[in-house]
Formats: C-alpha cells, sequence, structure tokens
C-alpha cells in the first residue's frame, strides 16, 4: 500500500498533483495517497473545531497560507471521487478565513488571525497572502456546486482580484505590500 510521511498541513499540497496524476494514469498507489491526505487533513481540522491552524504549536493562528496548501487539493479530491465532504470542508475553510481574515477598509487580507481573540496578523495585504488566497480560490471554485456559498466564495474572488488591480506600481508591479506603492 502507498503512503506518504504526513505530519503538517503543507505536506496537503502535494494531494493537489496527485488527484491530476490519478486521473491520467488511474494507479491506484496515487488514490491510496490521496485518501491518506485527506484523512489527515479531516482528523486535523476535526481536532481544532472545523478550523485550520498553521501548526500545532500555535493551534489559535490561522493563516491564509493553509487554504492555498489544503482547499485545492480539497475540492478537487472531493469533486473527482464523489466526497461531496471534503468540498464542504474546502469551502468552509476559506468562508471562514473571507469571514474573519479580511481589512474591511481596504478589502485586503491580512496573514492570518487568531481563533480566540479575534486578532488579526501580519500586515494588511501582503503579496504573498493575496497570492495564496486568489489560489486557493481560482483553483477550488469550479468544483464546487453552485449555491450560495459558491457564489459568497465567487464574489470574494472577483472583489479581492478587481481591488488588488488597483494596486499597480507605474512600472506594472505590485509592491510586497500591495497598499505601500513606494515600497519594492
Amino acid at each position: 500500500k502507498a503512503s506518504l510521511p504526513v505530519a503538517q498541513i503543507d505536506h496537503i499540497m502535494n494531494g493537489y498533483s496527485l488527484v491530476y496524476l490519478y486521473q491520467k494514469t488511474g494507479n491506484v498507489r496515487y488514490k491510496e495517497m490521496m485518501d491518506q491526505l485527506y484523512t489527515f487533513i479531516c482528523n486535523y481540522c476535526k481536532e481544532y473545531k472545523e478550523n485550520l491552524p498553521y501548526r500545532r504549536s500555535h493551534p489559535t493562528h490561522v493563516y491564509v497560507d493553509g487554504l492555498g496548501m489544503v482547499v485545492p487539493f480539497l475540492c478537487r479530491y472531493g469533486n473527482v471521487f464523489g466526497v461531496k465532504d471534503a468540498v464542504a470542508l474546502g469551502q468552509h475553510l476559506l468562508l471562514e478565513f473571507l469571514e474573519k481574515g479580511m481589512d474591511e477598509g481596504t478589502g485586503l487580507p491580512y496573514h492570518g488571525y487568531d481563533l480566540k481573540t479575534g486578532t488579526k496578523y501580519g500586515i494588511i495585504g501582503w503579496g504573498r497572502a493575496i497570492g495564496w488566497l486568489l489560489l486557493s480560490m481560482a483553483d477550488s471554485i469550479e468544483y464546487m456546486e453552485n449555491g450560495e456559498e459558491k457564489e459568497r466564495i465567487v464574489s470574494a474572488y472577483q472583489k479581492l482580484s478587481k481591488n488588488s488591480f488597483n494596486y499597480f506600481s507605474p512600472n506594472g508591479y505590485f509592491t510586497w505590500q500591495l497598499p505601500a506603492k513606494e515600497g519594492p
């Protein structure tokens, strides 16, 4: 039986490629590894009451990086293998971040937030955070069933994409922190 060493949520990112490989080859070893990843993430999220802390060492810290590493896998895996709970979990994780991890004034994400206090972490509009959030939505939306939750995610994706373009620098690039127009 195929096996992967899975110790933290970063490892789930490998699952997205495994779905593709399975679809191309039908090799059951890929399916076994994906099932292992899915079981890991289900147990992990259950342990944290349907949330996705980035590290067990900080069980109340949710960072947007985790969404980009986990949600696309959950949604694609769920769609390919008819596991509706996987897609539902992916949607839930996205909606939680969109509710708790965004800056109301700019419409840009923070790097993360604290589950207990609601404190938002990191800078507003960190370029990598925006990338992880857009990636998690873009690579997941097509696998979601139509409905109110999907529409909220699609709307958030469109809003964040449009809003991000307001921060292009004159040379056509983004700065590392989008609102810092004079930074590198």
